[in-house]
């Protein structure tokens, strides 16, 4: 009997969660793959880039803890057009919806058939030797987020956790949009092997979001917030010289994010054209 105790403790505890009076919850999404420290050979760079990072949830989150719906996977497209030897500027669109997205602790309310998107400028520059290339960037994003608020249909139990779902208990209360501007800024180094492909490595830093998910108190808004990250990153790239194409994958590490423990991946597909 207790052997059985034993072995369905880790399920009981899955689904813990604050029995609090209010739940918030908002689509975010998470680091996006850099692009803006590689080379770019001609006038024109055109790429699309999905980014992947597995979300981790806290099985027994706290009051006062996050509670969003981290974007998994995120699409991004970028145009980049050469100024001169050293510098470019271009722009960039977000994408990702709450089907590619994972709670980041167990009770987070659901949004379900919302997206998140977003757009803006960058700009970025490079130095470049015989089998090396040095490149900056800098980016901003707005981005439209949606977020929800839950209320308790009932009075809060006596125990401080419950084990059941939060539609059971909760009634969305409020919703909406909020607009919130992430930066991102990059430095990265690039190994020329040969005109066919290329290693690279860098750091960028980040902007991460984070809420009052598990709360007692009636909040106006969204209680979103924002806060730097620094997610180094290495990654390769496969060339055809002509036409131009491209394919480059990247694994990154945001540091310090407590729901991407397993760091994430990016495959972008790209085309240069012009001179």
């Amino acid at each position: 009997m207790r052997s059985r105790l034993l072995l369905l403790l880790p399920l009981l505890v899955a689904a813990c969660a604050p029995a609090t009076q209010y739940r918030r919850t908002a689509l975010v999404p998470t680091p996006p793959a850099d692009g803006m420290t590689q080379p770019q050979r001609r006038t024109a760079e055109l790429s699309m880039t999905a980014t992947v990072n597995p979300v981790t949830s806290d099985f027994v989150p706290s009051y006062g803890d996050p509670a969003m719906q981290a974007a998994e996977t995120t699409f991004t497209g970028q145009a980049r057009f050469r100024l001169g030897e050293h510098f470019r500027l271009g722009g960039q669109l977000l994408y990702s919806h709450a089907s590619l997205a994972h709670e980041t602790a167990a009770g987070t309310p659901p949004m379900p058939g919302e997206s998140v998107v977003g757009g803006g400028p960058q700009m970025s520059a490079g130095f470049a030797g015989e089998h090396w290339h040095v490149g900056f960037g800098a980016m901003a994003t707005l981005v439209s987020v949606p977020w929800a608020a839950w209320e308790r249909n009932d009075d809060a139990p006596d125990v401080d956790r419950e084990s059941v779902d939060v539609l059971d208990h909760y009634h969305l209360a409020v919703q909406g949009r909020e607009l919130r501007l992430m930066f991102a800024t990059s430095v990265g180094v690039t190994w020329i092997v040969n005109p066919w492909f290329e290693g690279f490595g860098g750091v960028s830093v980040q902007s991460a979001f984070e809420n009052v998910g598990f709360d007692d108190q009636e909040r106006s808004g969204s209680t979103l917030s924002m806060r730097p990250v620094v997610v180094p990153f290495v990654g390769v790239t496969a060339r055809i010289p002509e036409p131009g194409l491209f394919v480059r994958a990247q694994y990154q590490y945001p540091i310090g994010e407590p729901h991407l423990l397993h760091g994430g991946f990016g495959i972008t597909l790209g085309i240069e054209v012009g001179e």
